[in-house]
């Protein structure tokens, strides 16, 4: 706490402190051993897909943004994938209190395989997934064989019986996809996405954790809505231009607020 350093506002530099406490450098698993058990009332968890990422993403294209976040990417070896997945898994079960949801990123050349290690800790697992609908305009290495790619899914994992923050929602979630040469991250997603997440998943003053923070972006998303998340991430460059974010962000809702007050 204390006084905001010279050239910086008291709710940014707040935000900031903040900010800083709830973004881990480090391993996510090692973090989360160290949590007590049931303290979270949500997870979302964006694992490596166990999937050559970094070599699909550069045949896509996408220029010097998308090299820049894809120099920080790290993937899981497909040997090691199934073991590092079920620790990853229970560990994010353990930290659930009961009575809480999980969404869950996968690719699907791990369809089955994820939705199997995530029943096998515990978790109840929704078989019809979740969606991210990112437009018309889709994305295929091969036009003349393939359909674009337009989605990404998610599995809807709870654990206890939890009840909808949005009852009814459509499993369906529509955002225009972040442009590659403004993402931080390889798999960075929109914050407009995560703030949707966050109202259907969450109440506020909840808890959540996210085990790969990337970006940051669900933390960000969190703070719109009176919901903290914590987590983890290996790069240090990732949380830097979190930080920066965060900043923006608090700097923008000082500004609508003044607008208000002087309506």
């Amino acid at each position: 706490s204390g006084d905001a350093p010279k050239g910086i506002d008291q709710v940014s530099y707040a935000a900031f402190q903040w900010a800083d406490d709830h973004y881990h450098v480090g391993d996510c698993i090692t973090g989360m051993k160290a949590c007590e058990p049931g303290i979270f009332h949500f997870a979302e968890v964006d694992p490596p897909y166990g999937i050559d990422l970094t070599t699909l993403k550069r045949r896509e294209g996408g220029g010097a943004g998308t090299e820049h976040a894809l120099s920080t990417y790290e993937e899981v070896p497909i040997d090691d994938y199934k073991d590092w997945l079920y620790d990853v898994a229970s560990e994010v079960y353990r930290v659930l209190a009961n009575l809480s949801f999980c969404v869950w990123w996968f690719g699907p050349t791990h369809v089955n395989l994820v939705r199997e290690v995530l029943k096998h800790v515990g978790f109840n697992v929704n078989d019809i997934w979740g969606i991210w609908y990112k437009g018309a305009q889709g994305q295929t290495q091969q036009p003349d064989y393939n359909l674009a790619n337009t989605y990404e899914p998610f599995y809807i994992a709870r654990k206890g019986s939890a009840h909808l923050a949005k009852p009814g929602r459509s499993n369906v979630f529509h955002y225009a996809p972040v442009p590659g040469q403004q993402k931080i991250h390889a798999t960075e997603r929109p914050i407009e996405l995560m703030e949707e997440i966050i109202q259907t998943f969450t109440f506020p003053r909840q808890f959540f954790i996210v085990p790969f923070l990337g970006s940051g972006v669900t933390l960000r998303a969190g703070y719109k809505h009176e919901v903290t998340g914590v987590g983890w991430d290996k790069s240090e460059k990732h949380k830097n231009r979190f930080l920066l974010q965060v900043k923006e962000d608090s700097m923008i809702r000082k500004d609508n607020v003044d607008d208000e007050t002087h309506d």
